[in-house]
Protein backbone atom coordinates (compact mmCIF):
# COMPACT_ATOMS: atom_id res chain seq x y z
CA UNK A 1 0.00 0.00 0.00
CA UNK A 2 1.09 3.53 -0.60
CA UNK A 3 2.53 5.29 1.89
CA UNK A 4 0.03 8.18 2.38
CA UNK A 5 -3.06 6.12 2.12
CA UNK A 6 -2.26 3.65 5.25
CA UNK A 7 -2.59 6.94 7.27
CA UNK A 8 -6.09 7.44 6.38
CA UNK A 9 -8.78 5.78 7.48
CA UNK A 10 -9.71 2.17 6.20
CA UNK A 11 -12.93 1.49 4.14
CA UNK A 12 -14.20 -1.25 1.86
CA UNK A 13 -15.30 -2.29 -1.49
CA UNK A 14 -18.27 -3.59 -2.54
CA UNK A 15 -18.00 -7.55 -4.35
CA UNK A 16 -18.23 -5.41 -7.43
CA UNK A 17 -15.44 -3.09 -6.38
CA UNK A 18 -17.01 -0.05 -5.96
CA UNK A 19 -16.62 2.06 -2.27
CA UNK A 20 -19.22 0.71 0.45
CA UNK A 21 -21.71 3.16 1.25
CA UNK A 22 -22.63 4.32 4.45
CA UNK A 23 -26.65 5.22 5.27
CA UNK A 24 -27.79 8.37 3.00
CA UNK A 25 -24.45 9.06 1.38
CA UNK A 26 -24.19 9.42 -2.28
CA UNK A 27 -21.41 9.47 -4.89
CA UNK A 28 -20.92 12.73 -6.28
CA UNK A 29 -17.66 12.38 -8.67
CA UNK A 30 -15.21 9.34 -9.41
CA UNK A 31 -11.70 10.11 -11.29
CA UNK A 32 -8.71 8.10 -12.25
CA UNK A 33 -5.08 8.49 -11.79
CA UNK A 34 -5.05 11.04 -9.19
CA UNK A 35 -2.16 11.19 -7.00
CA UNK A 36 -2.42 12.24 -3.34
CA UNK A 37 0.21 14.06 -1.23
CA UNK A 38 0.21 14.24 2.95
CA UNK A 39 2.19 16.98 3.85
CA UNK A 40 2.47 17.21 7.93
CA UNK A 41 2.85 20.33 9.04
CA UNK A 42 5.71 22.03 10.66
CA UNK A 43 7.55 19.48 8.60
CA UNK A 44 9.07 18.46 5.42
CA UNK A 45 7.75 15.08 5.61
CA UNK A 46 5.41 14.47 2.92
CA UNK A 47 3.72 10.89 2.14
CA UNK A 48 2.32 10.14 -1.46
CA UNK A 49 0.54 7.19 -3.12
CA UNK A 50 -0.17 7.96 -6.72
CA UNK A 51 -2.93 6.46 -9.75
CA UNK A 52 -5.36 6.32 -7.40
CA UNK A 53 -9.42 6.64 -7.63
CA UNK A 54 -11.02 9.09 -6.22
CA UNK A 55 -14.43 9.28 -5.23
CA UNK A 56 -15.93 12.42 -3.85
CA UNK A 57 -19.26 11.25 -1.17
CA UNK A 58 -21.66 13.87 0.50
CA UNK A 59 -19.92 12.62 3.52
CA UNK A 60 -16.13 11.18 2.21
CA UNK A 61 -13.34 11.60 -0.07
CA UNK A 62 -12.54 8.05 -1.02
CA UNK A 63 -9.55 6.86 -2.58
CA UNK A 64 -9.21 3.30 -4.16
CA UNK A 65 -5.92 1.29 -5.48
CA UNK A 66 -5.27 -2.52 -5.37
CA UNK A 67 -8.46 -3.84 -4.03
CA UNK A 68 -8.06 -1.39 -1.02
CA UNK A 69 -9.93 1.51 -0.09
CA UNK A 70 -9.06 4.39 2.31
CA UNK A 71 -10.93 7.84 2.56
CA UNK A 72 -10.75 11.52 4.66
CA UNK A 73 -13.59 13.02 6.37
CA UNK A 74 -15.37 15.68 5.10
CA UNK A 75 -16.10 16.23 8.64
CA UNK A 76 -12.45 16.83 9.61
CA UNK A 77 -11.39 19.04 6.33
CA UNK A 78 -10.46 22.66 8.12
CA UNK A 79 -13.05 25.32 7.54
CA UNK A 80 -11.62 27.43 4.50
CA UNK A 81 -9.02 25.57 3.61
CA UNK A 82 -9.72 23.99 0.51
CA UNK A 83 -8.48 25.85 -2.44
CA UNK A 84 -7.74 24.87 -6.15
CA UNK A 85 -3.88 25.50 -7.47
CA UNK A 86 -1.74 25.09 -10.82
CA UNK A 87 1.76 24.97 -10.48
CA UNK A 88 4.45 24.13 -13.39
CA UNK A 89 6.25 20.68 -13.02
CA UNK A 90 8.48 20.86 -16.13
CA UNK A 91 8.47 23.34 -19.59
CA UNK A 92 4.42 24.28 -20.31
CA UNK A 93 3.28 21.44 -18.26
CA UNK A 94 0.62 22.56 -15.47
CA UNK A 95 -0.47 19.82 -12.46
CA UNK A 96 -3.87 20.76 -11.77
CA UNK A 97 -4.15 20.19 -8.01
CA UNK A 98 -6.61 20.86 -4.64
CA UNK A 99 -5.46 21.11 -1.51
CA UNK A 100 -7.29 21.28 1.68
CA UNK A 101 -5.86 21.10 5.54
CA UNK A 102 -7.16 17.57 7.74
CA UNK A 103 -7.45 17.48 11.62
CA UNK A 104 -8.02 14.18 12.77
CA UNK A 105 -10.53 13.60 15.01
CA UNK A 106 -9.36 9.68 15.72
CA UNK A 107 -6.54 7.63 15.03
CA UNK A 108 -7.41 6.18 12.23
CA UNK A 109 -5.67 2.58 12.75
CA UNK A 110 -2.71 3.67 10.74
CA UNK A 111 0.70 0.92 10.04
CA UNK A 112 2.64 0.77 12.99
CA UNK A 113 5.26 3.15 12.16
CA UNK A 114 2.64 5.98 11.94
CA UNK A 115 4.19 9.21 13.52
CA UNK A 116 2.34 10.91 16.21
CA UNK A 117 3.02 14.17 14.49
CA UNK A 118 0.69 13.18 11.93
CA UNK A 119 -2.69 13.46 14.27
CA UNK A 120 -1.16 16.01 16.66
CA UNK A 121 -0.94 18.56 14.24
CA UNK A 122 -2.79 17.60 10.80
CA UNK A 123 -1.85 17.62 7.27
CA UNK A 124 -2.12 19.13 4.40
CA UNK A 125 -3.94 17.01 1.20
CA UNK A 126 -3.15 18.03 -2.09
CA UNK A 127 -4.71 16.08 -4.91
CA UNK A 128 -3.18 16.20 -8.39
CA UNK A 129 -5.31 15.27 -11.43
CA UNK A 130 -4.21 14.99 -15.15
CA UNK A 131 -6.90 17.60 -16.69
CA UNK A 132 -8.03 21.14 -15.51
CA UNK A 133 -11.48 19.85 -16.24
CA UNK A 134 -11.17 16.83 -13.61
CA UNK A 135 -9.83 18.43 -10.98
CA UNK A 136 -12.47 21.30 -11.61
CA UNK A 137 -15.29 19.10 -11.71
CA UNK A 138 -14.08 17.99 -8.44
CA UNK A 139 -13.36 20.81 -6.54
CA UNK A 140 -16.83 22.41 -7.35
CA UNK A 141 -18.95 18.88 -5.84
CA UNK A 142 -16.50 19.48 -2.66
CA UNK A 143 -17.16 22.65 -2.30
CA UNK A 144 -20.84 22.19 -2.15
CA UNK A 145 -20.47 19.04 -0.04
CA UNK A 146 -18.96 20.50 2.59
CA UNK A 147 -21.54 23.48 2.56
CA UNK A 148 -23.77 21.22 2.95
CA UNK A 149 -22.39 18.59 5.78
CA UNK A 150 -24.95 16.21 4.30
CA UNK A 151 -22.74 13.88 7.56
CA UNK A 152 -24.39 16.10 9.90
CA UNK A 153 -27.91 15.82 8.46
CA UNK A 154 -27.56 11.96 8.81
CA UNK A 155 -26.35 11.81 11.92
CA UNK A 156 -29.55 14.09 13.47
CA UNK A 157 -32.11 11.54 11.31
CA UNK A 158 -30.27 8.70 13.72
CA UNK A 159 -32.48 7.44 15.92
CA UNK A 160 -32.33 9.16 19.47
CA UNK A 161 -31.91 7.10 22.79
CA UNK A 162 -34.75 6.12 24.33
CA UNK A 163 -35.91 8.92 26.94
CA UNK A 164 -37.19 8.57 30.25
CA UNK A 165 -40.91 7.78 30.89
CA UNK A 166 -43.19 10.69 30.38
CA UNK A 167 -46.93 10.80 31.32
CA UNK A 168 -47.53 13.04 28.31
CA UNK A 169 -46.56 10.51 25.82
CA UNK A 170 -48.55 7.50 27.31
CA UNK A 171 -51.51 5.61 26.33
CA UNK A 172 -53.20 5.98 23.43
CA UNK A 173 -52.93 9.89 23.76
CA UNK A 174 -49.25 9.84 23.73
CA UNK A 175 -49.33 7.39 20.02
CA UNK A 176 -51.43 9.76 18.22
CA UNK A 177 -49.56 12.87 19.00
CA UNK A 178 -46.23 10.96 18.11
CA UNK A 179 -47.63 9.75 14.57
CA UNK A 180 -49.29 13.74 13.90
CA UNK A 181 -45.28 14.86 14.86
CA UNK A 182 -44.26 12.38 12.48
CA UNK A 183 -46.52 12.89 9.22
CA UNK A 184 -45.72 16.96 9.87
CA UNK A 185 -41.96 16.26 9.57
CA UNK A 186 -42.57 14.08 6.47
CA UNK A 187 -44.90 16.45 4.95
CA UNK A 188 -41.82 19.33 5.60
CA UNK A 189 -39.54 17.11 3.95
CA UNK A 190 -41.42 16.28 0.85
CA UNK A 191 -42.15 19.98 0.18
CA UNK A 192 -38.94 21.22 0.88
CA UNK A 193 -37.86 18.22 -1.66
CA UNK A 194 -40.03 18.70 -4.58
CA UNK A 195 -40.99 22.85 -3.69
CA UNK A 196 -37.62 23.68 -4.48
CA UNK A 197 -34.70 23.57 -7.99
CA UNK A 198 -33.11 20.65 -8.28
CA UNK A 199 -30.06 20.80 -6.46
CA UNK A 200 -32.57 21.03 -3.36
CA UNK A 201 -34.50 17.94 -4.26
CA UNK A 202 -30.70 15.93 -4.80
CA UNK A 203 -30.13 17.11 -1.05
CA UNK A 204 -33.67 15.37 -0.16
CA UNK A 205 -33.03 12.36 -2.36
CA UNK A 206 -32.22 10.04 0.46
CA UNK A 207 -34.51 10.76 3.10
CA UNK A 208 -37.56 11.32 0.37
CA UNK A 209 -36.30 7.75 -0.80
CA UNK A 210 -36.33 6.36 2.67
CA UNK A 211 -39.99 7.97 3.82
CA UNK A 212 -41.49 6.12 0.30
CA UNK A 213 -39.54 2.80 1.08
CA UNK A 214 -41.50 2.94 4.66
CA UNK A 215 -44.67 3.26 3.34
CA UNK A 216 -43.97 0.29 0.80
CA UNK A 217 -42.93 -1.79 3.87
CA UNK A 218 -45.84 -0.64 5.82
CA UNK A 219 -48.64 -1.64 3.08
CA UNK A 220 -47.14 -5.19 2.49
CA UNK A 221 -47.08 -5.85 6.04
CA UNK A 222 -50.31 -4.70 5.99
CA UNK A 223 -51.33 -6.81 2.94
CA UNK A 224 -50.15 -9.79 4.27
CA UNK A 225 -51.84 -9.54 7.28
CA UNK A 226 -55.18 -9.06 5.55
CA UNK A 227 -53.78 -12.16 2.93
CA UNK A 228 -53.62 -10.53 -0.15
CA UNK A 229 -55.80 -8.76 -2.72
CA UNK A 230 -58.50 -5.65 -2.06
CA UNK A 231 -57.93 -2.14 -2.70
CA UNK A 232 -54.50 -1.63 -1.41
CA UNK A 233 -52.99 -3.58 -4.07
CA UNK A 234 -53.59 -0.13 -6.10
CA UNK A 235 -52.01 1.79 -3.44
CA UNK A 236 -49.22 -0.36 -3.41
CA UNK A 237 -48.27 -0.51 -7.04
CA UNK A 238 -48.88 3.19 -6.84
CA UNK A 239 -46.11 3.70 -4.49
CA UNK A 240 -43.85 0.93 -5.82
CA UNK A 241 -44.01 3.21 -9.27
CA UNK A 242 -43.41 6.22 -7.26
CA UNK A 243 -39.82 4.30 -5.91
CA UNK A 244 -39.15 3.14 -8.74
CA UNK A 245 -39.33 6.10 -10.93
CA UNK A 246 -37.00 7.83 -8.12
CA UNK A 247 -33.89 5.75 -9.21
CA UNK A 248 -30.77 5.14 -8.26
CA UNK A 249 -29.36 7.69 -5.57
CA UNK A 250 -26.02 7.30 -6.96
CA UNK A 251 -26.35 6.08 -10.14
CA UNK A 252 -23.05 6.69 -12.27
CA UNK A 253 -23.16 8.88 -14.57
CA UNK A 254 -20.89 10.61 -17.27
CA UNK A 255 -20.69 13.75 -15.61
CA UNK A 256 -19.89 12.39 -12.14
CA UNK A 257 -17.22 9.39 -13.30
CA UNK A 258 -15.87 11.13 -16.40
CA UNK A 259 -13.56 9.05 -18.32
CA UNK A 260 -14.28 6.36 -15.75
CA UNK A 261 -17.95 6.24 -16.75
CA UNK A 262 -18.19 2.83 -18.25
CA UNK A 263 -15.91 0.62 -15.85
CA UNK A 264 -17.58 2.62 -12.85
CA UNK A 265 -21.25 1.29 -14.72
CA UNK A 266 -19.92 -2.35 -15.39
CA UNK A 267 -19.21 -2.06 -11.79
CA UNK A 268 -22.95 -0.91 -11.04
CA UNK A 269 -24.05 -2.76 -13.50
CA UNK A 270 -22.23 -6.35 -11.85
CA UNK A 271 -23.62 -5.07 -8.34
CA UNK A 272 -27.57 -4.79 -9.95
CA UNK A 273 -27.53 -7.69 -11.43
CA UNK A 274 -25.95 -9.50 -8.15
CA UNK A 275 -28.63 -7.94 -5.66
CA UNK A 276 -30.93 -9.27 -4.07
CA UNK A 277 -31.61 -12.85 -2.40
CA UNK A 278 -31.28 -16.22 -4.02
CA UNK A 279 -28.09 -15.56 -5.92
CA UNK A 280 -29.48 -11.84 -7.09
CA UNK A 281 -31.31 -11.17 -9.98
CA UNK A 282 -29.54 -13.00 -12.70
CA UNK A 283 -29.93 -16.11 -11.14
CA UNK A 284 -33.19 -15.77 -8.96
CA UNK A 285 -35.18 -14.48 -11.90
CA UNK A 286 -33.71 -15.19 -15.18
CA UNK A 287 -31.93 -18.79 -14.40
CA UNK A 288 -28.58 -17.29 -15.19
CA UNK A 289 -28.79 -15.54 -18.37
CA UNK A 290 -30.48 -12.06 -19.42
CA UNK A 291 -30.69 -10.73 -22.77
CA UNK A 292 -29.16 -7.28 -23.40
CA UNK A 293 -32.93 -5.74 -24.30
CA UNK A 294 -34.55 -7.04 -21.05
CA UNK A 295 -31.29 -5.91 -18.84
CA UNK A 296 -31.58 -3.06 -20.87
CA UNK A 297 -35.28 -2.15 -19.46
CA UNK A 298 -34.72 -3.35 -16.13
CA UNK A 299 -31.35 -1.27 -15.48
CA UNK A 300 -33.08 1.82 -16.62
CA UNK A 301 -35.83 1.79 -14.98
CA UNK A 302 -33.82 1.05 -11.59
CA UNK A 303 -31.67 4.21 -12.71
CA UNK A 304 -34.89 5.92 -13.35
CA UNK A 305 -34.20 9.58 -14.71
CA UNK A 306 -30.13 8.92 -15.07
CA UNK A 307 -31.17 6.94 -18.57
CA UNK A 308 -28.28 5.38 -20.36
CA UNK A 309 -27.97 4.50 -23.70
CA UNK A 310 -28.04 1.09 -25.46
CA UNK A 311 -24.26 1.84 -26.62
CA UNK A 312 -23.37 2.49 -22.73
CA UNK A 313 -24.78 -0.72 -21.41
CA UNK A 314 -23.06 -2.73 -24.35
CA UNK A 315 -19.60 -1.32 -23.41
CA UNK A 316 -20.60 -1.88 -19.83
CA UNK A 317 -21.56 -5.29 -19.86
CA UNK A 318 -18.30 -6.29 -21.90
CA UNK A 319 -16.54 -4.65 -19.02
CA UNK A 320 -18.39 -7.35 -16.69
CA UNK A 321 -15.08 -9.93 -17.27
CA UNK A 322 -12.21 -7.53 -16.73
CA UNK A 323 -14.14 -7.80 -12.64
CA UNK A 324 -12.87 -10.74 -11.00
CA UNK A 325 -15.58 -10.68 -8.50
CA UNK A 326 -18.98 -9.74 -10.67
CA UNK A 327 -19.33 -13.61 -11.30
CA UNK A 328 -20.60 -13.10 -15.08
CA UNK A 329 -19.44 -12.28 -18.49
CA UNK A 330 -20.89 -11.00 -22.11
CA UNK A 331 -21.69 -14.22 -24.71
CA UNK A 332 -22.87 -14.07 -27.77
CA UNK A 333 -25.12 -17.00 -29.17
CA UNK A 334 -24.29 -18.55 -33.02
CA UNK A 335 -27.98 -16.86 -34.27
CA UNK A 336 -26.46 -13.19 -32.65
CA UNK A 337 -28.63 -13.16 -29.60
CA UNK A 338 -25.98 -11.51 -26.62
CA UNK A 339 -26.73 -12.24 -23.33
CA UNK A 340 -25.03 -11.50 -19.81
CA UNK A 341 -24.53 -14.48 -18.38
CA UNK A 342 -22.98 -16.04 -14.83
CA UNK A 343 -19.81 -17.71 -14.96
CA UNK A 344 -21.11 -21.13 -13.42
CA UNK A 345 -24.29 -21.49 -15.98
CA UNK A 346 -23.91 -24.52 -17.91
CA UNK A 347 -25.41 -25.57 -20.72
CA UNK A 348 -25.36 -29.44 -19.71
CA UNK A 349 -27.89 -28.70 -16.86
CA UNK A 350 -29.69 -26.82 -19.33
CA UNK A 351 -30.00 -30.26 -21.82
CA UNK A 352 -30.95 -31.81 -18.63
CA UNK A 353 -34.06 -29.93 -17.68
CA UNK A 354 -35.13 -29.59 -21.04
CA UNK A 355 -34.93 -33.86 -21.67
CA UNK A 356 -36.97 -33.89 -18.23
CA UNK A 357 -39.07 -31.96 -19.26
CA UNK A 358 -39.47 -33.65 -22.71
CA UNK A 359 -40.06 -36.94 -20.93
CA UNK A 360 -42.90 -35.26 -18.73
CA UNK A 361 -44.82 -33.91 -21.86
CA UNK A 362 -44.48 -37.05 -23.70
CA UNK A 363 -45.62 -39.13 -20.69
CA UNK A 364 -48.77 -36.70 -19.86
CA UNK A 365 -50.17 -35.65 -23.23
CA UNK A 366 -48.00 -37.68 -25.98
CA UNK A 367 -47.01 -34.56 -27.40
CA UNK A 368 -43.49 -32.45 -28.03
CA UNK A 369 -42.41 -29.61 -25.99
CA UNK A 370 -42.73 -25.74 -27.68
CA UNK A 371 -40.38 -22.67 -26.91
CA UNK A 372 -43.02 -21.05 -24.21
CA UNK A 373 -42.92 -24.14 -22.17
CA UNK A 374 -38.98 -24.16 -22.31
CA UNK A 375 -39.12 -20.74 -21.72
CA UNK A 376 -41.51 -20.80 -18.20
CA UNK A 377 -38.96 -24.01 -16.81
CA UNK A 378 -35.72 -22.38 -17.82
CA UNK A 379 -36.98 -18.80 -16.41
CA UNK A 380 -36.02 -17.45 -19.93
CA UNK A 381 -37.79 -15.56 -22.68
CA UNK A 382 -39.03 -17.09 -25.26
CA UNK A 383 -35.99 -16.21 -27.82
CA UNK A 384 -33.98 -17.26 -25.42
CA UNK A 385 -35.55 -20.80 -24.63
CA UNK A 386 -34.90 -21.55 -28.45
CA UNK A 387 -31.26 -20.52 -28.20
CA UNK A 388 -30.68 -23.25 -25.59
CA UNK A 389 -33.18 -25.77 -27.51
CA UNK A 390 -30.66 -25.25 -30.42
CA UNK A 391 -28.08 -26.12 -27.98
CA UNK A 392 -29.37 -29.55 -26.78
CA UNK A 393 -29.99 -30.21 -30.60
CA UNK A 394 -26.54 -29.23 -31.57
CA UNK A 395 -25.56 -31.85 -28.60
CA UNK A 396 -27.98 -34.35 -30.05
CA UNK A 397 -30.18 -34.26 -26.77
CA UNK A 398 -33.55 -33.35 -28.38
CA UNK A 399 -35.19 -33.49 -32.21
CA UNK A 400 -37.60 -31.48 -34.00
CA UNK A 401 -40.72 -32.28 -35.68
CA UNK A 402 -41.69 -29.13 -37.74
CA UNK A 403 -45.07 -28.70 -39.77
CA UNK A 404 -47.80 -25.94 -40.45
CA UNK A 405 -48.92 -25.36 -36.68
CA UNK A 406 -44.87 -24.57 -35.87
CA UNK A 407 -41.80 -26.60 -34.26
CA UNK A 408 -42.60 -29.20 -31.41
CA UNK A 409 -38.98 -30.60 -29.72
CA UNK A 410 -38.72 -34.49 -28.27
CA UNK A 411 -35.90 -36.47 -26.55
CA UNK A 412 -33.79 -37.76 -29.01
CA UNK A 413 -34.05 -41.35 -28.90
CA UNK A 414 -32.79 -42.58 -32.30
CA UNK A 415 -29.26 -43.35 -30.41
CA UNK A 416 -31.00 -46.20 -28.00
CA UNK A 417 -33.14 -47.39 -30.91
CA UNK A 418 -29.97 -48.02 -33.08
CA UNK A 419 -28.16 -49.42 -29.83
CA UNK A 420 -30.56 -51.89 -28.55
CA UNK A 421 -31.15 -52.99 -32.26
CA UNK A 422 -27.43 -53.49 -33.35
CA UNK A 423 -26.27 -54.97 -29.39
CA UNK A 424 -29.26 -57.33 -29.32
Amino acid sequence: MSDSLKFLYEGSLTPSSLPSLVPAEVIISTRANVSLRLHVRDSSTVYRADETTCTLTTHRLLFSARQSCRFVFLREVLDGSAGVESQNTGFMRNSPKISFGVRYSAAPAPAPDCPSSLYQLGVTAVLKFEAGADRDFVFEGLQTALSRAGWAAAEKAAPAPAAGFSTSGAGIGGIIKRKKEEKIREAKLTDAAFGGDLDTLMESATAVVAVVEKYVAKMERQKAAEGGGGAGDEDEERMNALLQGMGMVSGVTKESAGTLFHSELSKELAAFLNSGEGGGLIRARFGGLITLPELYCLYNRARGADLISPEDLLLAAQGLKKITTSGMSLVTFPSGVIVVQVDEYSSANVVAQLQALCKEVAGSKNSGITALEAAKVLKATPILAMEMIRQAEAAGALVRDEDVEGALFWENKFDYFHDKQFKT
